[in-house]
């Protein structure tokens, strides 16, 4: 992972960071589709996953 701008300065190792992913579909690539918020440990093992809110 690369972090740039004002992170590249703040961001310290071990610091929690936030990633969000965007994407740009056609209406009918939706049918389906539901989002979901992922929380990983500090191995990148899965902790929690449910729908946004």
């Amino acid at each position: 992972m690369c972090l740039n701008g004002a992170a590249a300065r703040l961001v310290q190792p071990g610091d929690t960071v936030i990633i969000i992913s965007y994407a740009d579909y056609e209406d009918a690539e939706l049918d389906g589709f539901e989002p979901r918020v992922v929380q990983v440990d500090s191995a990148n093992s899965v902790t929690d996953q449910a729908p946004p809110p």
